[in-house]
């Protein structure tokens, strides 16, 4: 399979981006955590690894990291992916607001903001190919379901 110039580039800013996420402490933007933060922090990471997990077990063969759908991926609407169109995008939003805040990390959580915009673009340009590949069926499937929680 080929991979379209745009999808590799896409792959390698979000990775970019969830390493800059992980990694990134300025300790001036550092705040005090309390017990309370620091626990909704660890829920947070847990919930987010699950859905996480669940939704990367759901997709199966048709797992990729690129937005492109392969001739042999299948249109899935089941599991997390009846919630979410894109649950695994929430997962990754999920365990990092968590980890940012469980450490307090203020540039971490300005960073989760950029990633966030930047898995809503990409969200958004997988939608169109899926559009593409599979017609009515997503039209109906993304009119009935949140982008990245059901209510959004």
């Amino acid at each position: 399979m080929s991979v379209p110039t745009k999808d590799r580039i896409l792959v390698i800013v979000q990775i970019l981006l969830l390493v800059a996420v992980s990694f990134a402490n300025y300790a001036p933007l550092n705040f005090t955590v309390s017990p309370v933060v620091e626990f909704i922090g660890g829920l947070l990471c847990g919930t987010g690894a699950v859905l996480g997990l669940t939704a990367v077990a759901g997709l199966g063969r048709s797992l990729s990291p690129y937005p492109t759908p392969t001739k042999e991926n299948e249109l899935q609407t089941t599991g997390a992916f009846r919630y979410a169109r894109h649950p695994i995008y929430t997962a990754i939003l999920l365990f990092f607001l968590g980890f940012s805040l469980y450490f307090g990390s203020g540039l971490r959580l300005i960073l989760l903001a950029v990633l966030a915009a930047f898995l809503y673009y990409k969200s958004g340009y997988e939608e169109e190919l899926l559009v593409r590949r599979y017609g009515a069926a997503y039209e109906g499937y993304r009119g009935r379901t949140g982008r990245f929680t059901p209510w959004f």
